[in-house]
């Protein structure tokens, strides 16, 4: 007896885009969730700017719940990168999103970016201690 083999599909359900910011003595921790495109870009620009001007210690872009990054959303993470070098705050992307990372590993913009797979690698580069949840 045979069975029938059951099929998958995947469906792109968007999800609207939030940005949430969490500060600390350590670090501002700069989360995103759903599609970073243009309906995001600017206001996460804003965000990482408003941040950076602020001076923080660190400064950790949180990508775990980001579905989609377009090119836009590359550029806004490499113009902050580019900022906070020069504002001289440690800078760091955190995501284990294969919609993240493939397009930044295929532009190679990961020989650029600090790009770690969890909050806690991040964390240890950053000589951080783990409170930001």
């Amino acid at each position: 007896m045979t069975h029938p083999v059951p099929s998958t599909s995947f469906v792109h359900l968007a999800r609207s885009p939030s940005v949430l910011v969490i500060t600390t003595a350590e670090a501002s921790m700069v989360t995103v969730r759903g599609d970073v495109d243009l309906t995001i870009t600017g206001r996460l620009a804003a965000q990482l700017a408003e941040e950076l001007d602020l001076a923080p210690n660190a400064l950790i872009v949180d990508l775990r719940e980001v579905t989609f990054c377009s090119s836009d959303g590359l550029s806004t993470l490499v113009g902050a990168h580019e900022a906070a070098r020069a504002a001289g705050v440690p800078y760091t992307i955190v995501t284990d999103q294969h919609a993240v990372l493939r397009p930044i590993r295929l532009l190679g913009l990961d020989r650029l970016l600090p790009i770690h797979g969890t909050l806690r690698e991040a964390q240890e580069w950053l000589g951080l201690v783990g409170r930001l949840r």
